[in-house]
């Protein structure tokens, strides 16, 4: 029973909190490039400061694949029709 409300709260909280800050630059957003004291846009992040968490990816993944098995599945030619 604990187990099942435990992963419940952690499935629920990838729908509400989908994003976390990118580590690379600490949410920033950018960082000072290694051999120039400009500062850069972060590559990982894109420059938003926010990376997808990784169990929002593994969701968004699953949905997309089932989601694309159940389109497939109705455009199949019917022997028959």
């Amino acid at each position: 029973m604990g187990l099942l409300l435990l992963s419940t709260v952690h499935i629920g909280l990838y729908a509400t909190h989908p994003f976390k800050p990118c580590r690379t630059c600490k949410g920033k957003g950018n960082h000072r490039s290694p051999l120039a004291l400009a500062y850069r846009p972060c590559r990982p992040c894109g420059g938003s400061g926010m990376r997808l968490r990784t169990g929002r990816r593994l969701w968004n993944t699953f949905t997309r694949v089932r989601r694309s098995r159940r389109d497939n599945a109705r455009n199949v030619q019917r022997p028959g029709n």
